[in-house]
């Protein structure tokens, strides 16, 4: 598989991988690759390792960062720990979250709700003009 072919996703999934079975070993060259490339993702599994080892506790732009993965329950358990760790702590980082978790549970709600009729042709009839 090429490098370019891996997405980010796959990525941090084969560091966490790495991390959680043969952490003293380098990762494969394709890996490496992406994460020098990448650094969204460099910067996620710099995190995981750093949660791994014990060596440092989250700030709020790294939990800010990964608030909607965690809203969406996409990250590691251990990672989902630290930050609610933080969330108990950190008063700011909380409100972002239940700001975030409420304005997802009104998106829900009013996704339920049927547009009217009328709504419905004004919007087909402005698609149809593009």
């Amino acid at each position: 598989m090429n490098s370019r072919h891996l997405n980010c996703d796959a990525v941090i999934k084969r560091v966490i991988d790495h991390l959680e079975r043969t952490p003293g070993v380098p990762l494969d060259a394709e890996t490496e690759k992406h994460l020098k490339a990448c650094a969204d993702c460099h910067s996620r599994a710099e995190i995981e390792r750093r949660i791994r080892i014990g060596t440092g506790k989250l700030n709020c732009e790294e939990v800010i960062e990964l608030l909607f993965d965690y809203l969406d329950q996409e990250i590691s358990h251990p990672l989902s720990t630290h930050i609610e760790r933080h969330l108990e702590t950190c008063r700011d980082c909380f409100s972002r979250a239940e700001f975030e978790k409420r304005l997802r549970a009104r998106v829900r709600e009013s996704a339920e709700v049927q547009a009217p009729e009328r709504l419905k042709l004004r919007i087909k009839s402005l698609i149809e003009k593009f």
